[in-house]
């Protein structure tokens, strides 16, 4: 029997599933969702969470309560905005440790372009130390108006420059 050798080794028989998910923070109603969101999480089985509009207030915490109920080991949690008494922001959530973190804010304007939106927005990297090696994650939440399309740009641009500077590495970035 011939095989074919792609170049690149054997395969790998385990896998590593990621998701990412906007929580909608607080929006609508969030107590009632919150069993709807650990169902699906639960049934998405992730190894890695990239949420974005997680919340916490001073009494609780979005992310570390889906961190416990699904059995994450680690959580990094970083706020943008805070309303009515909670903080909204972006939260990496794995099964196995994060060895390194970061977050950087993104710009908020685009040359000249005056931004009323009065949102801050940023990107989280967490490098988590996996089973078959690190695996770095990147979690942004850009900025949303349909006339900040400019802004948007300047934001991923701010990424990739993020992502850039993770460097040297001889897996894919998330």
């Amino acid at each position: 029997m011939l095989s074919f050798d792609p170049g690149y080794g054997p395969l790998i028989e385990t896998r590593v599933r990621i998701a990412s998910w906007n929580l909608w923070g607080r929006n609508g109603p969030w107590e009632q969702r919150l069993p709807a969101i650990l169902a699906t999480l639960r049934k998405l089985d992730a190894d890695i969470l990239a949420l974005q509009e997680v919340w916490e207030d001073d009494e609780r915490s979005q992310t570390h309560e889906i961190a416990r109920v699904l059995g994450y080991r680690s959580a990094m949690f970083v706020a943008n905005l805070e309303r009515d008494g909670a903080r909204s922001g972006n939260a990496i959530l794995a099964r196995w440790p994060i060895a390194q973190n970061e977050f950087r804010l993104l710009p908020r304007t685009a040359g000249d372009a005056r931004d009323d939106e009065n949102e801050e927005r940023l990107v989280l990297f967490a490098e988590v130390d996996g089973p078959r090696g690190p695996i770095q994650m990147f979690c942004a939440h850009l900025s949303w108006r349909d006339d900040h399309s400019a802004v948007r740009q300047a934001q991923v641009a701010e990424i990739c420059a993020l992502v850039r500077s993770k460097r040297p590495r001889w897996f894919p970035a998330v």
